[in-house]
């Protein structure tokens, strides 16, 4: 039972893949501002929460993490390692050398090996306190602004899985950082 279990789960994390995938491709069509996105931002804060207590896990955190700070330290952009966490544990604080940062969160689900499958979601956006609808009459609100997102997902045995899935989504976090050394105000 258990194994079947482990394929539904599979199976829905690559349906879901598919889906966003179809209707992120519509939602990029359009050319974006990237200096008018950034305006205002002081740095980027990195930060990778895991699902799944495991090496392989954490693993895929700090590469990914270590990734996006040597490229933002290359092109000259703030930026601080916030760490990473577990899902189920406390959040670590927000970091107070940034006032105003860009968030750059890594998601790394994944489930027990044999069949192993990892789910790697990458996102970036704006944290705001206070936001208001032109024009409308509700109370401000609180919440997170997403400029850019994507994901991988893959299954297979966990010697090649993981260094294949973690050089795929530093190749999908190379487009964002792009997008960050192009549009940043230095």
């Amino acid at each position: 039972m258990r194994i079947f279990a482990k394929a539904i789960l599979l199976a829905s994390m690559i349906a879901a893949t598919g889906q966003s995938a179809q209707a992120q491709s519509t939602i990029i069509a359009e050319p974006v501002d990237w200096s008018a996105q950034f305006a205002g931002l002081d740095g980027v804060a990195i930060t990778c929460i895991r699902t799944i207590e495991r090496n392989y896990a954490e693993r895929a955190c700090q590469q990914l993490m270590d990734h996006a700070a040597s490229a933002l330290k290359k092109s000259g952009i703030p930026h601080v390692v916030a760490g990473s966490y577990y899902s189920r544990d406390p959040a670590p604080e927000p970091t107070s050398l940034l006032a105003n940062p860009l968030n750059l969160t890594i998601h790394v689900r994944a489930t027990d090996p044999n069949p192993l499958g990892i789910d790697i979601r990458m996102n970036a956006s704006v944290s705001y306190t206070a936001a208001v609808e032109k024009h409308g009459n509700t109370a401000p609100r609180r919440g997170e602004l997403l400029m850019w997102q994507h994901g991988t997902t893959g299954a297979g045995a966990a010697q090649k899985l993981e260094p294949a899935i973690i050089q795929a989504s530093k190749k999908r976090m190379d487009v964002l950082l792009g997008h960050i050394d192009e549009g940043w105000q230095r």
